[in-house]
């Protein structure tokens, strides 16, 4: 009886040593929402307004590119940050944080396969001057720009109550 108590307790024991850190669960949902954190039309007119370029991990310089070519890499960014949360283990004390991660990283990504690229393709094909192109992007792109800043604020009003929760230190991150 007593061994297998003591197998148990070790199994649990591995298995609990598998699972990610409370700051991994906040690392992912929360902190990694920073790279959006600038979603919108402000930030289509940025990445629209400077001449198109993406990193070549070959060469480890900067590529002429196409400015979809540009909005691809951000996506690809970001599917692999929501990947990140998808992977982890739902907790109780995670989910809505996990939830509101998710759904942000899914609005994100909707408008930028949609929206971005749109824009992107416009400018690509200078079917329009850049003054009609910004006005555009803030029609496509205002109200989906403030459910996505209202939805990282009660992102980050959850992360606070998970970090409160697990005494995580938030003294090196910035709301």
């Amino acid at each position: 009886m007593k061994k297998n108590i003591l197998w148990l307790l070790i199994l649990s024991f591995l298995i609990s040593c598998n699972s990610p850190a409370p700051l991994e669960y906040f690392s992912r949902c929360v902190l990694s929402t920073s790279y959006i954190e600038h979603f919108g039309a402000g930030e289509i007119r940025s990445i629209l307004a400077l001449p198109p370029m993406v990193f070549n991990e070959k060469t480890k310089n900067l590529d002429s590119a196409t400015y979809q070519k540009v909005i691809a890499e951000k996506i690809a960014v970001n599917k692999a940050s929501l990947d990140k949360i998808k992977a982890l283990k739902e907790t109780t004390d995670a989910k809505n944080m996990m939830e509101t991660s998710v759904g942000v990283y899914n609005l994100v990504i909707q408008d930028q396969e949609t929206k971005y690229m749109q824009l992107a393709k416009w400018k690509d094909e200078h079917q329009m001057n850049d003054s009609l192109l910004f006005i555009k992007a803030i029609e496509l792109l205002d109200k989906d720009e403030k459910t996505v800043q209202n939805q990282l604020d009660l992102l980050w009003g959850y992360g606070k109550m998970y970090a409160d929760h697990h005494q995580l230190d938030l003294s090196n991150t910035k709301k």
